[in-house]
């Protein structure tokens, strides 16, 4: 079965994620109600169902210029299946996000909670501190900003370099391209 993310999510698969992962009190139900509908949301899905949903609520930008969102993700364990996939696909959705502009992405996971953690981790997140009794995690990207210097990433694959003047691709390369007789 191939993994696959869909936009929107539809709202009785996000619910009925929701009605599996948390219980329902009323107003948990309409805190997820409203939580969704004003929501960007993705579905990830392979011929069984859907497995997970990431929602990105918006937020108040906090620097300028900035997109930012909360981010809300519930998942069932068939997810675990489809992980490696899911992750990639992640990733490219991320990115295809980053791409209208500056993009910071923040979630929060309880303090403790090593899934939670772990998941926030491989999907390029970093913690940046904690409230109350929750990590916070960001992940914060623009666009053309494909991977960390030094460093390649594996959704775009060897040999892809980052935006930048000539000089600081070559440093990255470990050449140095103003000493090449080749370099104007």
């Amino acid at each position: 079965m191939t993994l696959r993310a869909v936009s929107p999510a539809e709202a009785a698969d996000v619910m009925n994620l929701y009605a599996f992962v948390a219980p329902a009190k009323p107003l948990f139900v309409r805190a997820a109600i409203v939580q969704f509908a004003r929501s960007e949301s993705i579905a990830f899905r392979d011929d069984g169902g859907t497995l997970a949903a990431a929602l990105l609520y918006p937020l108040d930008p906090e620097r300028p210029g900035e997109r930012l969102a909360e981010l809300a993700f519930i998942c069932l364990p068939d997810l675990s299946r489809h992980m490696l996939a899911f992750i990639r696909l992640a990733h490219l959705t991320r990115d295809r996000l980053a791409n209208d502009g500056l993009l910071r992405v923040r979630a929060h996971v309880r303090t403790g909670h090593r899934p939670g953690r772990r998941m926030a981790l491989m999907l390029g997140m970093r913690l940046v501190g904690t409230v109350g009794d929750f990590e916070r995690y960001e992940f914060e990207g623009s666009p053309h900003e494909c991977i960390r210097p030094g460093r390649q990433d594996a959704v775009h694959g060897a040999g892809h370099i980052r935006p930048g003047r000539p000089d600081q691709a070559a440093e990255r390369a470990g050449t140095d391209l103003a000493r090449s007789p080749t370099a104007d």
